[in-house]
């Protein structure tokens, strides 16, 4: 808890509410504009504590605005977030939904036995997305720490289902954390498409899991599974052909009526893409 003017403007945020909880917290945004290091750790604790929501607002809007406009201040931020969520997380007010990202991911990178409490895939997604963007090494890290310590779940496959695309932070994470698809017909197209060939060799090692379940693969897992194979010389099954289709038929000549000769008397439904 800070001291002085600091600590008394924190403690009225936090405590108070009405006018005099938003003079408190209005000193603490004032003066955090031009620096906002020492002021960092009393804005997130009115952020995620204050029961008013205009003034846990306030200090939000001041910590995201210093985030981007004070740079050469982010890790300083961002030790302030780590300390306060590592000392007070269970006083928070707000969930998931009511923080920042930022924040979000202090929280379970210093508090993991939280991770639970979000949507699995969801948060793997955007754990994945933040480290495809520029971020610094501090950020990085908690990111990938946060991805190697998921319970078994929808986040362990969404990192399964990456790696076997391709991605090169999902497949460093799902081989360092040893994660493995749930559905068996899955497991030898994974260790082969992230080239973890001791524990392939150990479950196929003359490739006729491959062969028996290659019915059941995608396109997308074809052209990873056909582009592991090239590139490492190892042996991939072949491809199936695809299913014969019978001709089309010549539509019938009619000399009247309306018909439905526009749709072939069928209706074009749509599919929703899950996950898209």
């Amino acid at each position: 808890m800070a001291t002085g003017l600091v600590g008394w403007a924190e403690r009225r945020a936090v405590g108070g509410s009405g006018r005099s909880a938003g003079f408190a917290v209005g000193h603490l945004c004032r003066r955090s504009r031009h620096r906002v290091s020492p002021y960092a750790e009393s804005l997130v604790r009115v952020m995620c504590q204050a029961p008013d929501e205009r003034v846990a607002g306030r200090a939000r809007s001041a910590l995201e605005r210093a985030w981007h406009d004070q740079p050469q201040s982010r890790e300083r931020v961002w030790n302030g977030i780590r300390n306060v969520m590592r000392a007070e997380a269970e006083r928070n007010r707000r969930n998931g939904r009511e923080l920042p990202w930022i924040v979000i991911l202090v929280l379970l990178d210093t508090r993991p036995d939280l991770v639970g409490h979000y949507d699995q895939r969801e948060l793997t997604r955007k754990l994945l997305g933040t480290l495809a963007g520029p971020e610094p090494l501090y950020v990085v890290d908690a990111c990938r720490r946060i991805l190697r310590g998921l319970p078994a779940g929808a986040g362990r496959e969404l990192v399964c289902e990456r790696a076997v695309a391709g991605d090169a932070e999902a497949l460093a994470a799902a081989v360092d954390a040893a994660y493995v698809p749930v559905a068996p017909d899955r497991v030898p197209l994974f260790l082969f498409c992230t080239e973890q060939w001791d524990r392939y060799d150990r479950l196929d090692p003359d490739g006729r899991e491959l062969r028996e379940h290659r019915h059941d693969y995608t396109d997308a897992d074809w052209r990873r599974l056909d582009e592991v194979a090239t590139r490492t010389g190892r042996p991939a099954p072949p491809r199936p052909r695809p299913p014969a289709t019978s001709p089309p038929s010549t539509p019938a000549r009619t000399t009247g009526g309306t018909g439905t000769s526009g749709t072939g008397g069928y209706s074009t439904g749509g599919f929703t893409a899950h996950g898209a």
